[in-house]
């Protein structure tokens, strides 16, 4: 469960820091069409080759971090390129490389940029489902979402052996 719980985090951390919009208004939502576009581009897009890989390493990424969850900077520019992102879990994980199971420094951080390779990866192939999940309202998000659980498939993966 805490497995799954970190992966979910870290996917949405990382997607609002990579779709962070500038506006605090509350969503509409979606029309029905929409929300039915929505879940169907969801559902294509958990079955792709990215998706299932992402999951993997962020299933192994879980697993090495040994219950620590992924930091969130407070600083945008943190997060805004590759060698921004990668200074800062380099620092984070330095201070706590004794609490994962990574055995570097460096084996911790290119696990991490995997995931987070891979998720930019994702998001840019998938613009269009991620737009109308970011104008869905908070309920159309969960029902856009819940259209097939993936983190039973998650879970499983992550308790195989590595």
């Amino acid at each position: 469960m805490k497995k799954r719980f970190l992966l979910l985090m870290f996917c949405f951390c990382l997607g609002s820091t990579l779709y962070a919009q500038t506006d605090s208004t509350k969503h509409k939502g979606l029309t029905k069409t929409e929300l039915a576009t929505a879940k169907e581009l969801y559902s294509k897009m958990i079955q792709s080759e990215t998706y299932i890989s992402m999951n993997e390493t962020m299933a192994k990424t879980a697993t090495s971090l040994n219950g620590l969850k992924l930091p969130q900077s407070n600083s945008p520019k943190d997060m805004e390129s590759e060698a921004s992102t990668t200074d800062f879990y380099r620092s984070w994980l330095a201070k706590n490389l004794n609490k994962t199971k990574f055995k570097s420094v460096d084996e911790g951080v290119k696990a991490i940029m995997k995931g987070w390779n891979l998720t930019k990866k994702l998001m840019s192939e998938n613009k269009e489902v991620f737009a109308l999940i970011g104008r869905a309202n908070e309920e159309q998000g969960l029902e856009i979402v819940r259209t097939e659980n993936p983190y039973d498939r998650l879970y499983d993966l992550s308790n195989k052996k590595h």
